[in-house]
C-alpha cells in the first residue's frame, strides 16, 4: 500500500509540474502535496487569503484543462 501511495504522489508531482503558471503549481504543491490550508498557503506566499482563494481557483481550471476528467 505504501509503494502504491509513493507511485500516486510521484504521478501527482508530475502531473503538477506541467502546468504552465509558476504561482498555480505553488498553489498546487502546498495544498495537495503539503496538506496546507489555503491560510496557510496564503502566509507561505505572502498573499491575502482571498487572493490565494482565487489563485487555487484558476489553478484547479488550468489543471483540469491539461488534465481533464483525470481523477474523477
Amino acid at each position: 500500500m505504501k509503494e502504491e501511495f509513493v507511485l500516486f504522489r510521484v504521478k501527482v508531482i508530475d502531473m503538477i509540474q506541467k502546468v504552465p503558471e509558476k504561482k498555480h503549481r505553488e498553489v498546487l504543491n502546498h495544498v495537495y502535496l503539503d496538506y496546507k490550508s489555503l491560510k496557510e498557503c496564503a502566509d507561505l506566499m505572502g498573499f491575502s487569503y482571498d487572493y490565494v482563494r482565487e489563485l487555487h481557483s484558476e489553478s484547479l481550471k488550468s489543471f483540469e484543462k491539461i488534465f481533464p476528467h483525470q481523477f474523477c
